[in-house]
């Protein structure tokens, strides 16, 4: 048997002229598995890192956030399949909602809310906690509060945002925190509330 030899490549039993050497069989060579590679990263996370995730991309709804945690990366090349495990533990950022479809309202994240890895990224868990603080006049949930000559009706209150679930099904929970008003005023301020929200149902 003769061998012609090309650059990287070895023919044997050629044809004595290499330039017709058939190729309709070519077609049946099967190609090369895919590789069985399987990738593995240990990621610390430092503040340094920015994160932004897409909460509702209709909306427009997004959250951006700092914080630290420990992440284990997997990656198969073969599947194409990607998990993640860990926990991400947020100090600082912001969310910013699209409340009623109407006014688009940031809420500053409070320390210590977590994103959970549980495997698929996309069913990362989320458990934070974000508010907007502002300055609210009592009289306006109930005159009552313009006539009480020990209590202002003027407060710093926290506009509260919860959001739990992950990207599939995510819950976003409102409440409101008096920060210097008395107790007496606080329970007032519950009454009602509940009040309201048994009226709405």
């Amino acid at each position: 048997a003769d061998a012609v030899e090309y650059p990287s490549i070895v023919f044997i039993n050629t044809p004595n002229d290499p330039s017709k050497i058939s190729t309709e069989n070519l077609a049946d060579i099967a190609p090369p598995p895919a590789i069985p590679l399987k990738l593995k990263a240990n990621v610390n996370i430092s503040p340094d890192l920015l994160l932004g995730v897409f909460i509702n991309p209709v909306t427009g709804d997004y959250m951006e956030a700092k914080g630290s945690g420990l992440v284990d990366f997997t990656y198969d090349m073969e599947s194409e399949a990607m998990n993640a495990f860990g926990q991400y533990t947020l100090s600082d950022g912001f969310v910013k909602m699209k409340l009623q479809n109407i006014a688009t309202v940031e809420f500053k994240i409070q320390q210590g809310s977590k994103l959970i890895f549980n495997g698929d990224p996309m069913k990362t868990n989320f458990n934070i906690t974000a508010y907007k603080r502002v300055r609210a006049d009592l009289r306006s949930l109930d005159s009552s509060f313009g006539t009480d000559q020990y209590n202002s009706p003027m407060v710093m209150a926290d506009a509260v945002l919860g959001i739990s679930g992950n990207m599939d099904k995510m819950t976003l929970t409102y409440n409101s925190s008096l920060l210097d008003a008395s107790d007496d005023v606080q329970q007032r301020v519950r009454s009602i509330l509940v009040s309201e929200n048994e009226r709405v149902r």
